[in-house]
């Protein structure tokens, strides 16, 4: 459950506010691009690379990312993510009339420009139209297949063909102020630096459109709201009690109206299932709590540490007050801790706050492990091996929750 924020979508849309003459409200930070980029591997990273570089005037580091790519992609037989890094990078230094054009050209003579399409009727024609040496300058064109693009309510479908379409009237002279608007609004729903709601509503999951939408609160600047509740009206429930519950959720934090009818009861059986806990947590935000229970003992939960910990989490949830449990639990839910990081895999802190937070949920004492509060510019977010860990995040929120309002168990 991690929300990695899109290099690829935040280049996307500095390019286009730039290309439009749109200001910047929020530049990311040169760390949190750089820790994206180096989540990629091979020529997409060496895309990345060179388009960040370029944004920053660092020519130094464009020219040796064009010397790596010519590694990589070199060969007489290039992968298919080599031919694609290659058309991004050629269509950027294109656009972007870099002066890498020429080391780029030296390091793949064989790279041409696409043959210009017979007829420009889309952005994406049109952008092609633009690679080949044949820009657009017909207004109403362009207006058309602007249109076309946002289906007439001024939204592209995605970071890239805004980029494009910024591209197209740039290299034409062509105005649009539905593109501008667009752009705008783009470099708006930024929101915290990387933390995108609206480029695959939240990632595509109502689990996680939820979650962040819990816990951002009212620290929602920027973000459309209208389009992230259209999202999530999208996203298919199947009529399945719990998903019906998290769209409910979303919708309700979001103050949107209407939303699905309340769906069943819903019985958590599972005692490994990780998600047990946020799935109340949802419920309460959508108002359905009362549909939910626990649908295994406390004596199947106590086989394990993580087991009792979700139970007891979720319970304190479902009934409202610190649940009792005797001193062997505690001491069960005490043999869990934060892993550390070995050469083959990376640390999490998850078990160690699961264990606090459940420590929580009973009334009882902790010492709470560790974390890297902040994420992507939101304080709301923890961070967890250069990635905002949305389940980290939940749980110290339900941590202090807990123990900020403990009554009497």
């Amino acid at each position: 459950m991690k929300h990695r924020p899109s290099a690829e979508v935040t280049l996307d849309r500095i390019g286009a506010a730039r290309l439009t003459g749109v200001a910047l409200q929020r530049v990311p930070s040169a760390a949190l691009m750089e820790g994206l980029i180096k989540q990629q591997d091979g020529p997409v990273r060496r895309d990345l690379e060179i388009r960040w570089a370029t944004s920053t005037g660092d020519t130094a580091r464009v020219a040796q990312a064009i010397e790596a790519l010519g590694a990589q992609c070199g060969g007489s037989t290039p992968s298919d993510d080599c031919d694609s890094a290659l058309r991004s990078v050629w269509s950027f230094v294109t656009v972007s009339a870099s002066p890498a054009r020429a080391q780029l050209a030296r390091t793949f003579p064989d790279l041409r420009p696409p043959a210009c399409p017979a007829k420009a009727a889309t952005i994406g024609d049109q952008f092609i139209s633009v690679l080949c040496g044949r820009p657009v300058r017909d207004q109403d064109a362009f207006d058309a297949a602007v249109a076309r693009e946002t289906e007439g309510d001024g939204r592209f479908a995605d970071s890239r063909s805004l980029w494009a379409a910024a591209a197209v009237a740039r290299a034409g002279g062509l105005e649009s102020d539905e593109l501008r608007s667009a752009a705008e609004s783009a470099v708006g729903q930024s929101h915290v630096e990387g933390v995108f709601f609206d480029e695959t509503p939240a990632q595509g999951t109502l689990l996680t459109s939820w979650a962040l939408l819990h816990l951002a609160d009212a620290d929602r600047a920027g973000v459309d709201l209208e389009a992230l509740a259209q999202a999530i009206r999208r996203e298919p429930t199947d009529g399945a009690a719990d998903r019906v519950m998290l769209a409910r959720a979303g919708l309700a934090l979001l103050g949107s109206t209407p939303t699905p009818a309340a769906g069943g009861a819903l019985a958590l059986r599972d005692p490994d299932g990780p998600y047990n806990p946020f799935i109340a947590l949802a419920a309460r935000d959508a108002g359905d709590l009362r549909l939910v229970s626990i649908g295994f003992s406390m004596t199947e939960a106590r086989k394990t540490p993580e087991r009792l910990a979700s139970w007891l989490v979720t319970k304190r949830i479902i009934e409202g007050r610190p649940i009792s449990i005797s001193d062997a639990d505690a001491a069960l839910l005490r043999r869990l801790g934060p892993t550390q990081a070995t050469p083959g895999s990376a640390g999490t802190p998850v078990p160690g706050l699961l264990r606090d937070t459940a420590l929580a949920a009973a009334g009882r004492p902790s010492e709470p492990v560790s974390v890297s509060l902040g994420c992507g510019g939101a304080d709301w977010l923890v961070t967890v091996d250069d990635e905002c860990d949305i389940r980290s995040s939940l749980l110290v929120a339900l941590r202090d929750d807990f123990t900020t309002s403990q009554g009497a168990a």
